[in-house]
C-alpha cells in the first residue's frame, strides 16, 4: 500500500507518507501503548591478537615515513651542515623570520649570463631546423 496520502487508523492517528517513509501521527491521549522490552545477548569469542597487530601498523607513524626524533638525527654531514648554517643565520626581525638561503659552495654565480643565452640560443637554433612546421610559425613571427 503506497499512496501520497495519508492513511487514517482512527479518529486521532495517521499514517503520513514522508521523505523517509512512513510518519505516525497524532495525539496519543487515547492510544495504549504496551512495551514488552526483548533483550538479545551474543557472545563472540575470537582471537584478535592479528587483527590487533593490523590497526596497531595502520596508526603506526613509521608506516606514513615519519620516524622518531632519534632516528632523524643520523643526518649526512651535509644535512647536517646545513642545519647548522640554518640555525645560526635565523633571525626573528620586525616579528619576522629572516633565514639566508642554502647556497651550495661549488657553484659560482656570475654578473653575465652570456654563454647561458648562447646555449640556449643554439639548442632552439637546431631545434627550429629540426621541425619545418616550427621553422615556418617562427619565420612568420618574425
Amino acid at each position: 500500500m503506497h499512496s501520497d496520502a495519508s492513511v487514517k487508523l482512527s479518529d486521532s492517528l495517521a499514517l503520513v507518507p514522508s521523505s523517509f517513509g512512513w510518519i505516525l501521527s497524532g495525539s496519543r491521549s487515547h492510544a495504549t501503548v504496551s512495551f514488552n522490552p526483548t533483550v538479545h545477548s551474543i557472545n563472540v569469542d575470537t582471537l584478535t591478537h592479528e587483527l590487533d597487530n593490523m590497526v596497531r601498523n595502520f596508526w603506526n607513524l613509521e608506516s606514513i615515513g615519519i620516524q622518531p626524533v632519534q632516528e632523524k638525527l643520523r643526518l649526512s654531514t651535509h644535512n647536517a651542515e646545513l642545519l647548522t648554517n640554518f640555525h645560526q643565520s635565523f633571525k626573528i626581525i620586525d616579528g619576522r623570520r629572516v633565514v639566508h638561503l642554502p647556497w651550495k659552495p661549488e657553484v659560482k654565480l656570475t654578473s653575465s649570463n652570456y654563454d647561458t643565452a648562447i646555449h640556449r640560443f643554439n639548442s632552439w637554433t637546431r631545434r627550429i631546423y629540426a621541425n619545418t612546421e616550427l621553422k615556418r610559425k617562427n619565420a612568420k613571427q618574425m
